[in-house]
């Protein structure tokens, strides 16, 4: 798992959507993208790839629901979502930042990486458990570190 320095989550974000090739799973209580017109080219430009983008907004955020409809993307609407995660078929990004552009970046956020296949499928069967696999629209969650394995003395691993 590898660290991303707080100034640069937003271009590992755009990386891990930019290299795609299957699908991209987005997990973000809250968004406002519109305002921010790298995000929006990239997304454009995935679309038109023929990649499927799920957005998984937590209930309760109509404006998050609006960013996304506004991409031409069915949001869906997931019942006390607290966790913040973005995957494509072969990254995940683990991260306390909404996926929200600001000018000045004066958010002091934090976000983990990983490829690396155990990691990745711990975070990927969570995302399946506990945000995606279900037949209501509206399901609840769990906060995602509930779900990883920590333990305390050792490295942070999954």
């Amino acid at each position: 798992m590898e660290f991303i320095e707080p100034h640069l989550i937003p271009e590992a974000i755009l990386r891990l959507v930019r290299e795609a090739t299957v699908k991209i799973n987005m997990v973000t209580p809250q968004c406002k993208i519109s305002n921010w017109p790298a995000f929006l080219k990239t997304i454009h430009e995935v679309q038109e790839e023929g990649i499927p983008i799920n957005f998984y907004i937590k209930d309760g955020d109509y404006k998050s629901v609006a960013e996304v409809e506004a991409l031409n993307i069915a949001p869906i609407i997931v019942k006390n979502l607290n966790s913040i995660l973005f995957m494509n078929e072969k990254e995940a990004i683990i991260t306390t930042k909404n996926l929200m552009f600001t000018e000045n970046g004066s958010a002091l956020e934090m976000a983990f990486r990983t490829s690396e296949r155990f990691e990745y499928n711990q975070i990927k069967d969570f995302f399946v458990s506990y945000i995606s696999n279900t037949d209501e629209k509206l399901v609840n969650a769990i906060p995602i570190h509930r779900y990883l394995k920590f333990e305390v003395g050792k490295s942070m691993s999954l």
